[in-house]
Parts: structure tokens; sequence; C-alpha cells
């Protein structure tokens, strides 16, 4: 270093100036130069600091969730409600339908987003989207007053609302509807229509209606007869003189009054002759026992084919007798009361027959298209197995009909079968076994051609393997 005084130059480490012999003054090192050291921190000191930071980190990650959640939803309501307004979205789809007890109503199928709801004022009900869609139900009598027989239809307006996700409430173009008053509803199940032959003097009418409705039977009140199903049961009297009328009237709240009349027809009788109530009219076996009464005075006799030896009536008239059943299907069974300067009273009952399953498919025959196609009229009864799928199902005079394809995609080949079988809802689409009787041919619509008819008395369903 230099000496301030005399400037002669000295070693760094001197304390005196070797010229001069004054005292060197060290020079001064600016405060900001010097490094002052932290103390170091303490574990306390660190964790409390890795906690703050922490929290303001994760304070900013919820707050930019919360913005980008708002936003999101924010623009799926202004995306809701422009689809509605421009039309986007589907308008909600308007159909009758009968409800499972029978009523009359209406199903409206909307369309959104998974996950909001649609709240109706008018039914102070609200439905969760899922699938795109919801669907609400509602019968036609909830429109109505108690007894609206003077009312022919009401005018409704829905106007719902959907609750989205985010908080919105979009409302839905208001939907009117114009519902005419429900009649209460009534069906027939035995008898299916409203004539019937029938060869008792007591006949079983069965009906089913809305629990909670009043019937009446002939002016008699049968309202207590009525089981939580809404299923009736009343035993009629069926005299031999031609028509007998039965009335039947139904009065179901919120519904007007239905009134049908029924027509039982038993054949004029000049000798009594009249079978038992409870024969069987479905059977695997292929004969059956017949009972009934007949005027003792007459002389009773079968003209079907029966079991030689069977037939017997006893002192008060009470006959028997086993007649064979030799068509699969529906067979007559034909008897008759015979007495000097009267009428004979001839009684005709049907018995299904169908053999049991095993013995039944055991008989099936191949299919082979084309030669039963040529000679259906020579194999009328004999048993095929036809396999594939049933491309449709329509009824004929009350009877399902199944139309299925034993051919391939390429070249299909059809046939038309009778449905006698237990798969009562049979699926389109779906492959079957069905083990069937040939009845003929019938012409089919879609093909402008004629197809092999059978009767399929059992059905199986092939599974995919």
């Amino acid at each position: 270093m230099n000496c301030t005084h005399c400037g002669a130059r000295n070693h760094r480490s001197a304390v005196v100036c070797k010229k001069c012999g004054r005292a060197l003054k060290a020079k001064r090192v600016p405060e900001k130069a010097v490094e002052e050291k932290e103390p170091e921190k303490t574990a306390a000191q660190k964790a409390v600091s890795i906690a703050v930071k922490t929290f303001f980190f994760a304070v900013t990650a919820v707050l930019f969730g919360f913005l980008f959640y708002r936003a999101y939803y924010w623009f799926q309501d202004w995306w809701l409600a422009r689809s509605y307004s421009s039309g986007r979205l589907k308008e909600p789809l308007v159909e009758e339908m009968t409800m499972d007890d029978g009523q009359q109503g209406h199903a409206i199928t909307f369309f959104g987003n998974d996950g909001d709801q649609l709240f109706v004022a008018e039914l102070g009900r609200s439905y969760l989207f899922a699938g795109g869609m919801t669907r609400i139900e509602v019968p036609d009598s909830n429109w109505f007053d108690e007894h609206p027989e003077d009312v022919e239809s009401a005018y409704v307006t829905l106007t719902p609302i959907v609750r989205t996700n985010g908080g919105a409430e979009v409302e839905i173009p208001v939907m009117e509807l114009d519902i005419d008053a429900p009649d209460s509803p009534l069906t027939l199940v035995d008898p299916a229509s409203d004539w019937s032959q029938v060869v008792t003097s007591i006949y079983p009418l069965s009906v089913r209606v809305v629990p909670g409705s009043e019937v009446l039977i002939g002016g008699e009140d049968v309202t207590d007869t009525v089981d939580f199903q809404g299923n009736l049961t009343v035993n009629i009297n069926v005299y031999p003189q031609g028509d007998n009328q039965v009335s039947i009237l139904v009065s179901t709240p919120h519904h007007r009054q239905t009134r049908r009349d029924l027509i039982l027809y038993r054949e004029y009788q000049e000798i009594n002759l009249e079978p038992s109530l409870n024969l069987v009219k479905r059977t695997n076996k292929d004969t059956m026992t017949v009972t009934g009464t007949v005027d003792p005075e007459a002389v009773f006799s079968v003209d079907t084919d029966y079991v030689p030896g069977s037939v017997s009536v006893d002192a008060t008239g009470k006959f028997k007798f086993t007649a064979k059943l030799k068509e699969i299907g529906d067979n007559t069974i034909t008897f008759r009361a015979s007495q000097a300067g009267k009428q004979d009273s001839v009684v005709s009952i049907s018995c299904y027959y169908v053999p049991p399953y095993n013995t039944y498919v055991n008989k099936a025959w191949a299919m082979d298209y084309q030669q039963l196609s040529l000679y259906y009229e020579t194999w009328i009864g004999r048993i095929f197995l036809c396999r594939g799928p049933v491309v449709d199902v329509r009824t004929v005079d009350g009877n399902q009909q199944l139309i299925m394809n034993v051919g391939s995609e390429t070249e299909p080949n059809y046939v038309i079968l009778d449905n006698y079988s237990t798969i009562t809802e049979p699926v389109i689409g779906q492959e079957y076994r069905a083990y069937s009787d040939v009845l003929g041919n019938l012409y089919y619509d879609e093909t402008a051609s004629y197809c092999p008819h059978l009767a399929a008395r059992y059905m199986v369903a092939v599974e995919e393997n």
C-alpha cells in the first residue's frame, strides 16, 4: 500500500511507513461491499416457510380451478340456451301410450346434457337427464276433474326449465298439448271379443280395469270383487236361447264412463246337454276326458273319434268319455243328445293339443326350403326345424305371426310362422330355433311371393358364441 503522507510504497502487511515512519491507514471498504453472512434457519422456520408456500399455491390453484369451473359451466349454459333457441337440440318428442294399468297417457322425451335436471312446474317434479335424454310418462287423467263426463278435452300448457350443473336455469320453449278426455279403461280377458259362442249354462266372464274403478255387470255392482291388480271374474248365466246380452259399465275416477255390451251366444236346445266347466283347453296328451250332463231320458252319443268303451252315462244324466286328439293344434270334439220328437242337441268343444317337447322336436326334419316350397300341400302336418333371425312381427286376426329368414343375408329364404310358443315377445334380429308343423303357404308382401306357412309350437333363442 502507499503512504498517505510521503507516497512511499510499502508492503500491504506493513503497519508504519518504511520511509517516513508514520502510521499507515488501511483502505476502507464500503459497507455495501461487505457481505454479511445470514444466520442459518432452524427446522421449525423451514417447516413454516414450506407450509406458507404450499398454502398460497393451493389457494392459487383453487382460485384458478374455480374460475375455470365457472367459465366451463357458463359456456355450457350459454351453449344450452343457444341450442334450444336455435333448434340445434332436438325438440321434445310427444307420444301417445297405454300405461301398465291400462290408462291412456302421453310420454314426453326431452333431450339435454347428462347430469342436468328438468323441472316441470305443472307436474311439480324434477327429472334427471341420462344418456342425453329424460322421459316423462303422464296419465291423461291427470288433467281432468274426478267426473269429466261433459268435458271433451283439456288444453294443457307445460313450461319446462332445465337446471344445469352450473346452476343456471334455461327455459325450454313452452309446450302446448290438446288431450282428449280419457274413457275408463276396460280390457276383455275372457271372452276376447264382444261376441262369443258358449256351450255351458254358466260362463266365467273375466275383465281387467284400473284398481279403484266402480264396475257394474248386468246391472249388478261387483266392485268389491276387483283385486289389487284390477282383475275381475264373474259367473254369468247363459241360457240356450241364442243371444245372451251382458252389459259392462266401468267408472274410473278422472275418466269418462265406459259401457260395453257383449253377446254370449248359446244354441237353442230342446234337450239339455252341457259339458263341465272345468274341462282342459290345452294338453300334451293325445287323449282328453270329457264330462258333463245330459237329459237322462235322451240318448247320448259322440260324433268325433274316441276311445272305444269309454262312453258312460249314469241314471242322473252325468256323462263321461275319452276323446282322441289326432291333430297337432286345435281339435274339435263333438257330441249330441237325441230324443224322439225333439231336435238333437249338438255341442262342440275345442282342445289345443301339442306333443311334449322331446317327442315333438325329435320328429323335426331338417329344413329343405326348395322342397318345402314345392310340396307344402302333401307335407301338411310335417314338423320342420326352422332356424334363423326373426325379421318381422305382425298380428293377423288376433294371432301373432313371425317372418323368419331360414336362408342367408345374401340369399334370404322366408317362412311365415304362426307363433304358438311360450315366447310371446320375440325380438327382431334375434336368431331362434322354431320347431314348427306345416300349415300351407301364404303371400308375403315384402317379396311379392308365396312363402311356406307353419305353426311354431316350440321356440328357443339361439345364444351367441
